[in-house]
């Protein structure tokens, strides 16, 4: 089957096969922003296993609803407002600290405002939303521990960080920041996963590279796309990663057989 309706960046298969992910459609204007104008308004889509239409879910309503509306006053383009970048259903980690964290409720990043969000689907409000140390962010995600993993674009005198942080207290608890050794910038895009040896993947988009730190902060597996193009050191062109996942061996063997 095929479902066309200006998807991006973002989806999660639901254990019941049911499909959620980012879409937007132009629209003229929006009563929460009435100065505002024309505008890319961002939804989260649910679709069923078959692939037919189950909700539009507007952000921007969601906001509206909520009383985390004052973070619009962030708004800062005139067309693709929220850039809505990751979408992720919550497994309930932290949901004896803050009922906002339930699970079922859906973890956004909306990168043109700097704010992380949690929507509650069944409301079609936001119950949880921050703005931190962080610019232009992309693939918040719960870890196994409650934390928050997070990562900053621009925010880290305008190159990258990555950060674990408790999303309660906005406590940071880890961070890998580049420095003169070792450069680490992705003024767009950019992805972070925590292991299961405890390790952090990240994808560092726009140097076409990838590679694994430990805990503290050493890199102990590296891969760099080689095609590039222009002087060394200058590069005029370089593929883009948008995102490495570490898959399970048996997974990669099946493909093999």
């Amino acid at each position: 089957w095929a479902y066309r309706g200006g998807f991006h960046h973002d989806l999660e298969v639901r254990d019941d096969g049911r499909i959620l992910v980012l879409t937007h459609r132009e629209t003229p204007g929006h009563p929460s922003l009435p100065d505002h104008g024309p505008l890319t308004e961002d939804f989260i889509t649910e679709l069923n296993a078959d692939g037919s239409l189950v909700r539009h879910v507007s952000l921007l309503n969601a906001f509206a609803r909520s009383q985390y509306t004052p973070l619009l006053d962030r708004v800062r383009v005139p067309d693709n407002i929220f850039h809505t970048n990751t979408l992720e259903v919550l497994k309930g980690r932290l949901a004896d600290r803050s009922e906002a964290f339930k699970a079922g409720n859906v973890l956004v990043s909306l990168r043109e405002i700097d704010v992380v969000a949690v929507v509650d689907l069944e409301q079609e409000k936001v119950v949880w939303a921050l703005a931190g140390d962080w610019k232009m962010q992309h693939q918040p995600t719960i870890l196994d521990n409650g934390n928050m993993l997070l990562f900053d674009n621009q925010g880290y005198g305008g190159t990258s960080k990555v950060i674990e942080f408790d999303p309660l207290t906005e406590e940071v608890v880890w961070a890998y920041r580049g420095d003169d050794e070792n450069g680490f910038n992705s003024p767009v895009l950019g992805s972070n996963v925590r292991l299961p040896n405890g390790n952090t993947l990240i994808t560092e988009s726009c140097a076409g590279r990838a590679f694994e730190v430990n805990t503290e902060g050493a890199i102990v597996w590296e891969f760099v796309d080689s095609k590039r193009i222009g002087p060394a050191g200058q590069w005029q062109l370089i593929p883009t990663m948008c995102e490495m996942l570490r898959v399970e061996k048996d997974y990669v063997r099946s493909w093999l057989d």
